[in-house]
């Protein structure tokens, strides 16, 4: 992928493999990428703090964000993200963000766009990570 947006990247899993066809799963095992592919069942298991992902990469340097083009509460998408996942940043500010359309639930689905404007504009150029869920 050739844009602009890209080159503003240290690292960007690009070929990452969730072995799911559900979001929560594949978030979570994202999330625990720094162990390895654990089994459906162990997802929903506690993990060691050595398996977090942006637990580790918070210890090299970078400051941790949580951006989201809904609201995640479907699904119980962001509360799996936060338990299981070990996310704990704060949502990316989604006010006054165009709503693009409605999920199926009725709730928001923000323009893409719109939202990477907003994360490029409010983190600034430190070291971060960025957990990022599209729909």
């Amino acid at each position: 992928m050739q844009h602009p947006l890209w080159s503003h990247f240290d690292i960007r899993f690009s070929d990452f493999n969730s072995a799911t066809s559900y979001s929560g799963p594949a978030a979570i095992r994202l999330l625990r990428a720094s162990c390895g592919q654990p089994s459906h069942t162990n997802l929903y298991q506690p993990a060691g703090n050595q398996c977090y992902l942006f637990d580790n990469l918070s210890k090299l340097g970078f400051t941790q964000h949580l951006m989201l083009d809904h609201n995640g509460v479907f699904g119980d998408f962001l509360k799996e993200v936060r338990e299981n996942g070990g996310m704990q940043s704060p949502l990316m500010d989604q006010s006054k963000l165009p709503v693009n359309l409605l999920s199926f639930d009725g709730s928001p689905v923000y323009d893409d766009l719109a939202v990477l404007n907003r994360w490029m504009q409010s983190a600034g150029y430190a070291s971060r990570g960025t957990f990022s869920h599209l729909l």
